[in-house]
């Protein structure tokens, strides 16, 4: 029978080989050579016709009673192929849940088989396949650190990254897709998606500095396209801004962003940050009063108002509604500013009752053209009445106006009817 069963193996009739096999190990007694044998022609025929369970178990078997340990080897991974093979035999049939437990099993069972990774892989796919990510996420952390060489390992961290994400674990997942774009190994649009939004996790989860961090680490990867680009700058200003408003660092993302973008188009992101720049530049000349000599000083805040303008002209120039009131306004603000400080110079107490009044007299001379700037600016931004428009910023105009020209503009809550009656 044993050497029947060997003829149709080689025959590659498994059928009748698996048929002569069984009868052979059911005779009694059986020596061990020959039950050695007939369990190694049931376990090819049985793999060969994909029964795989049956082919497991008789290589187990095989294991038992073969004390060599090259031969063992050999038959451990014969056991372990035929769990394998029982995993994409359900993948396959897209029965995630038996798929992912034979995958798994095979790691749990012989977790010395040099197919182990690859097992955990695929059960980790058939887990997330399910939405079970907590299921995937122990696999995928094991594959991750038993061989991060492995060729899986890339794709192995950007799932597990999105598992650390589903389960609510942003700074984890953030890592692990800051891991996914430092990866040549990764596709380069993947790269670039998984650098980008580890910003956004680590950003919407508070974490500044690492924020931070992860947009300059973007930028410095990903210069293109120039607008998600421009987007990370744009939340690099705002994160500076809240920590140090004006610093070297708020300025430079500031000037980085508009530098960026020098020979297109105008942006939403440039109008906001030359607004921002304007803003800066109008505080600094704030600082600067009018005082002796007056020349100087009024020359010095001259030449700080115009760096404000330049930003600002620029926002408003770049025509965004949501933009443009706000630069009209501050605009008209600089002037003012400018011509309050005329008003109320600092002159030292030596000066006499009549050269005080002839500098405040000369000074009130240049303050009003500035003044006169001023009231038509906020006059510009109220205009927009008539095109439907109203926010804060034309609010805080005619609010100006108010206090610049009282006799025509004290009745503020009138401006503010004409809206609502528009409407």
């Amino acid at each position: 029978l044993l050497q029947a069963a060997e003829g149709r193996a080689q025959a590659e009739d498994w059928p009748q080989a698996l048929e002569l096999a069984g009868r052979v190990l059911q005779q009694q007694p059986i020596q061990g050579a020959d039950h050695y044998k007939a369990l190694s022609l049931k376990a090819e025929a049985q793999f060969a016709l994909a029964q795989f369970a049956g082919a497991e178990e008789a290589y187990a078997q095989m294991q038992r009673l073969n004390t060599e340990p090259a031969h063992r080897t050999d038959l451990l991974e014969r056991q372990a192929l035929s769990i394998y093979r029982q995993g994409e035999v359900a993948r396959d049939q897209q029965n995630w849940g038996s798929a992912a437990e034979n995958f798994a099993r095979l790691g749990r069972e012989l977790p010395q088989s040099r197919l182990r990774d690859g097992a955990d892989y695929e059960a980790a796919a058939a887990w997330l396949s399910l939405e079970d990510f907590a299921s995937a996420l122990p696999l995928l952390q094991g594959l991750i650190a038993r061989s991060p060489d492995d060729p899986l390992v890339s794709e192995a961290r950007r799932r597990l990254a999105i598992s650390h994400e589903r389960l609510g674990q942003p700074i984890l997942a953030a890592r692990q897709f800051q891991a996914v774009a430092a990866d040549p190994g990764m596709d380069k649009t993947l790269r670039q998606e998984a650098g980008w939004h580890a910003a956004e996790l680590l950003d919407q989860a508070g974490q500044r500095q690492p924020a931070i961090e992860a947009y300059t680490a973007y930028l410095r990867e990903q210069p293109s396209p120039l607008s998600r680009a421009q987007q990370a700058r744009w939340r690099l200003v705002q994160l500076h801004q809240a920590s140090d408003p004006g610093g070297a660092a708020h300025r430079h993302w500031l000037e980085e962003l508009i530098q960026a973008e020098a020979e297109a188009s105008p942006s939403l992101e440039l109008a906001r940050a030359a607004l921002e720049l304007g803003r800066l530049e109008a505080q600094l000349a704030e600082a600067i009063p009018i005082r002796m000599p007056i020349e100087r000083s009024l020359m010095e805040r001259k030449e700080q108002v115009e760096a404000a303008l330049h930003w600002l002209n620029r926002a408003a120039k770049a025509g965004f509604a949501e933009v443009t009131p706000a630069a009209v306004y501050e605009t008209a603000q600089c002037y003012a500013a400018l011509a309050a400080a005329m008003l109320d110079p600092q002159l030292p107490s030596s000066l006499s009752a009549e050269e005080a009044f002839g500098f405040a007299v000369v000074l009130e001379e240049n303050a009003v053209p500035f003044e006169e700037l001023a009231i038509a600016l906020n006059e510009q931004n109220l205009a927009r009445l008539d095109e439907g428009l109203w926010d804060r910023w034309i609010q805080q105009s005619s609010q100006a106006l108010g206090d610049l020209y009282p006799a025509k503009y004290a009745k503020r809550e009138h401006l503010e009817d004409q809206y609502d009656a528009a409407h």
